[in-house]
């Protein structure tokens, strides 16, 4: 008995070890997620790293595109004028001695497999309204300084930052010390869920130049890469870098000066017939990552500068670990063609979140998400995902008179079922003012017309969700 006894108590600590240890949030064995293989229904979630999950997979980064149905990413918390995000640096006091997590969350920085995963409303709430940034890997504050800092220790897969809310054009700006070392990256990205991507990349062999680059859907086109010098080493030094995006250019900053514009009308694509310009809800990330790893692709450590040296290398000698040190974060979101909705809501509620609508042929742009009005998009537990969120009323615009057509970019829906479409494509209020409107509609001026794009791609969303609810 008392062997039986001992051998069960082992047998539980063993377990307690290994559930402490294991995600539960994503599978023991890795399931990927492509253009070519969506998530399981049992892990319905795709992340920004082409693997499916729950829970946390489910909010911030989850691609809509790859995983299981159009509603298991959650809604993202939107950051809108006149709001900002802001983290400015200052020493550690009363938290002196207490342990980083507590460090960080008093910075309004919380592991990204806690944020807004609660089934308390309050609680998420409090989440939504106090926490601006998320992190994984070891994070911690700097206690003199202030500063963020992103650790890399031997063998491990670096550290990521990123804003809890997304952002359609704005300017971001991150004051950082970047990492040293070949194979060491330092990267400061706007990207959104559905693969765009504005970035800057710093290679730690080479502490005196940076990389601008952008990329149109996951598209992973490297020819559009452009180095610009950095005036003096970005290890040793703060430079401050600055991403200003909107829905006519991009430009890139460094220490104030622009070093480099990208214009709207030179994305266009003549056979697609489309602009492959970034033009989807951002999150503003600042990553340290090893793209010298041994088991990345051969390309990528090329790039790189080669392997990292994890023995050799001066930072691991002295500390064991590689590290850039982040001063400072900062975004100012810019108006987009929903700010009619979104100083509706601002006046009734406080909290706005964007949400994905999946087009035909996933071409995403400007008018491929809905707003929702005071929705707190949390996840109760980590196997639960987005579809388990109550979505409120959809409100993209606003329908002032029964006869009256929807204007796409300034109005708003207050009930999705108030919406019906003629057999002609054109969305109106009331599905039982149909047939009475459609010889309206059809004498009305062209000037009282909506454009027929914004009203297919408003009919595409209307019947997506119709479905979903």
């Amino acid at each position: 008995m008392q062997r039986i006894i001992g051998l069960i108590f082992v047998l539980n600590f063993l377990f307690a070890e290994v559930w402490a240890q294991t995600d539960f949030y994503r599978p023991l064995v890795p399931i990927k997620c492509n253009s070519v293989q969506k998530c399981p229904k049992d892990w319905p979630c795709c992340s920004p790293y082409g693997e499916c999950g729950a829970g946390p997979i489910c909010m911030g980064g989850c691609n809509p595109r790859f995983s299981f149905n159009e509603t298991s990413c959650a809604p993202m918390p939107a950051l809108v004028p006149p709001h900002n995000i802001e983290y400015s640096s200052a020493p550690l006091s009363r938290l002196d001695g207490k342990e980083d997590t507590a460090q960080l969350v008093s910075r309004g920085l919380q592991h990204f497999n806690k944020y807004l995963i609660s089934d308390v409303q309050s609680d998420a709430k409090y989440m939504l309204e106090n926490i601006a940034f998320t992190y994984s890997g070891p994070a911690s504050i700097h206690p003199q300084t202030g500063d963020i800092v992103l650790s890399m220790p031997r063998g491990s897969s670096g550290c990521l930052l990123a804003t809890t809310r997304y952002f359609l054009y704005g300017r971001s700006s991150v004051r950082m010390k970047t990492a040293r070392s070949r194979g060491v990256i330092s990267s400061v990205v706007i990207m959104s869920a559905v693969g765009d991507e504005i970035d800057f990349e710093f290679l730690g062999s080479d502490l005196h130049n940076v990389q601008s680059t952008y990329y149109y859907r996951g598209e992973l086109v490297y020819n559009k890469m452009v180095e610009v010098p950095v005036f003096s080493d970005t290890n040793a030094n703060y430079h401050d870098y600055e991403i200003d995006w909107n829905e006519h250019r991009i430009h890139w900053l460094v220490d104030g000066e622009i070093v480099r514009t990208l214009y709207k009308e030179d994305t266009w694509d003549e056979e697609l017939e489309i602009f492959k310009y970034p033009q989807t809800p951002m999150r503003l990330e600042v990553a340290l990552w090893p793209g010298g790893l041994a088991s990345n692709h051969p390309g990528t450590i090329e790039w790189a500068g080669g392997l990292i040296d994890w023995d050799n290398s001066p930072d691991m000698i002295e500390s064991g670990k590689f590290t850039a040190l982040v001063k400072s974060m900062t975004v100012i979101p810019y108006t987009n063609k929903y700010i009619s909705a979104i100083n509706r809501c601002l006046q009734r509620e406080s909290n706005i979140a964007y949400d994905y609508i999946m087009p035909p042929g996933g071409v995403f742009d400007e008018m491929s998400f809905a707003l929702y009005c005071g929705l707190i998009p949390n996840i109760g537990k980590w196997s639960q995902s987005g579809s388990n969120i109550p979505r409120n009323p959809i409100q993209v615009a606003r329908l002032s008179k029964v006869s009256t057509l929807v204007n796409t970019e300034t109005d708003f829906v207050q009930n999705i079922n108030d919406l019906a479409s003629l057999p002609n494509g054109t969305v109106i209020y009331n599905k039982t003012q149909q047939t009475s409107l459609s010889t309206e509609i059809k004498s009305s001026s062209a000037s009282t017309m909506v454009q027929t794009n914004p009203i297919m791609k408003l009919k595409r969303l209307v019947s997506t969700f119709c479905e979903s609810q």
